[in-house]
């Protein structure tokens, strides 16, 4: 009689070190799952989509001009500011090269003292004040622009003036410029816009302001010049812009709110941008936007640098200030993290179980033959 093979037995060991390591897998699960979910419960639903926070965002700019701002591309951007005779920048300039404890060449420096002791001679100043008043062509900053030309296109006696003009002009067929109308429309009419806009009608009054000396700067790039001009292209009652000046009609009367509101929303943006760093500093911004997502880029930026926004700007680029803008937060790195180790981990447990599961089943139906 033939010798029959004994049976095998499954080795403890073998099962047992299986069942260890999808117990093993199990825990690990179980506990990148539950560390996921309390992040899930502890974040606003909102902030899951959020970029990073303003603290976030300002360590991570400051971080990238302190490496960007060496000795030689410092005194670079100076040299260029002074030779335009760019005061501000070149005094934030400046500024941070005396933070970093960075000595200037000293024929930077020389420069650099020459421009500030020339701006700041009073003669030269007020004759220079004196020429700007009389046109925008004469002004030689944004600075000496406010200064002398800013208290009124800052009020809204500009805007009641612009209104009563180009309501006349449209009566008597001369060319009305749309821009103008529709930043003076948005500036009296700022408390009306606020619910189609969801800003703050302060913020929007500052905004349009800025944009108007701006544009009468010839401060506005022309791809935003464009974005401004297309945003204005609404209809306009022309007859009522008198009444809207005097406060004698409300905005709705004049334009259809909902149409004026895009433009409403970029002057809001750069009010936030204005009240976060200067109407000088604001308007210098201007020369980094094309488009109203880039107004509102930059109003982020200024909610976590805010006046080292345009020394920001200077050191880095456009291009390389919004790369780091665009960055996720630490919150949502972590959930984002968290939630591919925990689906790993479920796949390598569930994986090996019905690998397992459908290798018995194989050799089930292999000896039923």
């Amino acid at each position: 009689m033939a010798h029959q093979p004994a049976p095998r037995r499954r080795s403890w060991l073998g099962t047992g070190g299986r069942v260890g390591h999808y117990v093993l897998l199990a825990a690990l699960a179980l506990f990148t799952s539950s560390q996921t979910l309390q992040l899930l419960k502890a974040m606003p639903f909102a902030e899951i989509a959020a970029q990073q926070t303003a603290a976030q965002l300002h360590a991570s700019l400051t971080r990238a001009v302190n490496q960007a701002a060496t000795p030689d591309h410092l005194a670079a951007l100076i040299d260029s500011a002074v030779a335009t005779s760019d005061r501000e920048m070149a005094d934030a300039l400046v500024a941070l090269a005396a933070a970093r404890g960075i000595a200037l060449p000293a024929a930077t420096r020389a420069a650099y003292d020459d421009m500030v002791a020339r701006l700041d001679n009073p003669l030269t100043r007020a004759g220079d004040c004196v020429a700007c008043a009389f046109s925008f062509d004469n002004c030689q900053s944004i600075s000496q622009t406010l200064w002398c030309k800013g208290p009124v296109i800052l009020t809204p006696v500009d805007d009641v003036f612009v209104l009563s003009d180009a309501g006349l002009a449209a009566l008597q067929g001369r060319e009305v410029d749309r821009l103008d109308v529709a930043l003076a429309t948005v500036g009296l009419g700022a408390t009306a816009l606020v619910l189609v806009t969801g800003g703050s009608s302060y913020l929007i009054k500052a905004g349009a302001g800025a944009l108007k000396i701006a544009k009468k700067m010839g401060r506005l790039p022309p791809a935003l010049l464009r974005t401004l001009r297309d945003a204005a292209d609404i209809p306009i009652n022309w007859s009522r812009l008198d009444d809207l000046a005097l406060a004698r009609a409300p905005l709705s009367s004049v334009v259809d709110t909902a149409r004026l509101a895009p433009l409403g929303r970029m002057a809001g943006d750069f009010g936030q941008v204005v009240g976060r760093t200067s109407v000088a500093d604001g308007i210098r911004l201007l020369g980094y936007v094309d488009d109203a997502g880039d107004m509102a880029r930059i109003a982020r930026v200024t909610d976590a640098v805010g006046k080292d926004a345009p020394r920001t700007f200077e050191v880095l680029g456009k291009s390389r200030v919004f790369r780091i803008a665009a960055r996720l937060s630490d919150n949502v790195i972590g959930l984002i993290t968290g939630l591919l180790l925990m689906a790993g981990q479920w796949a390598a447990l569930l994986g090996g179980l019905l690998a397992q599961f459908a290798t018995r089943v194989l050799r089930r139906s292999l000896r039923g033959r």
